[in-house]
């Protein structure tokens, strides 16, 4: 299946696999402002954020990580949760956009080590 999967997306155009980052970032915003306080959504976002990192990279490895951020703080604020800090969802946006951008890096960065190994590069001067 994994198989199967990597050559699915290795096969599709970088565009098509933004837009399905992009989907998947709406999808998840949407349930997550549906279902409000009672259920967090905060590690849904990783896996479009993921895709988008390993498959497109460059500078949407940066602003997808952004845009699940602002779109988990909108679904945060518009939760009308009374028991909450007035701050919180401020700081969880923060927190979320730090943990997300360290995830795409880490990611980008596996992406070239994978890419610099199966052209054949010593394990020295893939880095």
């Amino acid at each position: 299946m994994s198989r199967r999967f990597k050559s699915i997306m290795d096969e599709l155009p970088q565009f098509y696999v933004l837009l399905l980052g992009l989907a998947l970032v709406a999808s998840i915003w949407f349930c997550n402002r549906r279902f409000g306080a009672e259920m967090a959504c905060s590690v849904s976002y990783v896996l479009p954020i993921s895709l988008v990192a390993w498959y497109v990279g460059g500078p949407w490895a940066v602003i997808m990580p952004v845009l699940a951020a602002m779109a988990a703080l909108h679904a945060d604020l518009s939760s009308r949760d009374i028991f909450r800090p007035q701050y919180n969802p401020y700081w969880t946006a923060v927190a979320g956009c730090i943990c997300y951008l360290f995830i795409s890096h880490l990611l980008v960065l596996c992406r070239l080590r994978v890419s610099g190994s199966e052209r054949g590069y010593p394990e020295s001067e893939a880095n």
